[in-house]
């Protein structure tokens, strides 16, 4: 399977206790965001951190722990 480039340079950081909307035109990246936050889709490179641990460290369950609150 071919892989398509979805982000570049991206960096953003979320404040504990407040909501966020992706927003973006069909086809920018919104699922695809999603799906590695919750750790749904693996199969990426760079890095992402969640209180400066990489999340690919973390597994689904505690993924589901910090999403519940």
């Amino acid at each position: 399977m071919k892989k398509t480039l979805v982000f570049s340079d991206l960096n953003f950081k979320f404040d504990k206790y407040k909501s966020y909307a992706i927003i973006g035109s069909s086809g920018s990246g919104k699922s695809t965001l999603a799906k590695i936050l919750m750790k749904i889709e693996k199969d990426y490179s760079g890095n992402i951190f969640f209180e400066n641990t990489p999340l690919k460290q973390f597994k689904e369950e505690d993924i589901l722990l910090y999403t519940s609150r």
